[in-house]
C-alpha cells in the first residue's frame, strides 16, 4: 500500500470514528476518580493514555471492554490542571479533555 493511500485510509477511518465511537468522561471536572463511558467500541482491548498540558505521557494502560458500550473507572492523584485523555483501539482514536480540580 502506498504511503499516500495509507494516509487516506487512516483519515477515512478517523472521520468514520468521529461519527461512531464516543467517549464520555464523568465527572469532568474531576478530583481523583473518573469513569470513562465508551460507546460503539468493539469488545476487546483498548489503550488508555493520559497526558498533561505539556504533552508528557503520565499514564498508559491496556483495558479490556466486554461490549460496544462499556465503562472503565480510573483513580489518580494529579495536581489541578488540564489533561488529555486518549482512547485507542486499533486505528480508532478518540481524544477528550479532562479538567482536574
Amino acid at each position: 500500500m502506498s504511503k499516500n493511500l495509507s494516509a487516506q485510509v487512516k483519515d477515512s477511518i478517523q472521520q468514520y470514528t468521529k461519527k461512531t465511537a464516543h467517549l464520555y468522561i464523568f465527572p469532568n471536572p474531576a478530583h481523583n476518580k473518573i469513569v470513562l463511558a465508551m460507546q460503539n467500541f468493539a469488545a476487546g482491548k483498548v489503550v488508555v493514555k493520559i497526558a498533561d498540558a505539556q504533552g508528557r505521557l503520565l499514564r498508559e494502560e491496556e483495558r479490556y471492554i466486554i461490549g460496544a458500550n462499556d465503562q472503565v473507572t480510573m483513580m489518580f492523584n494529579w495536581p489541578p490542571g488540564m489533561y488529555a485523555l486518549i482512547i485507542q483501539q486499533g486505528l480508532v482514536i478518540v481524544k477528550k479533555k479532562l479538567l482536574v480540580q
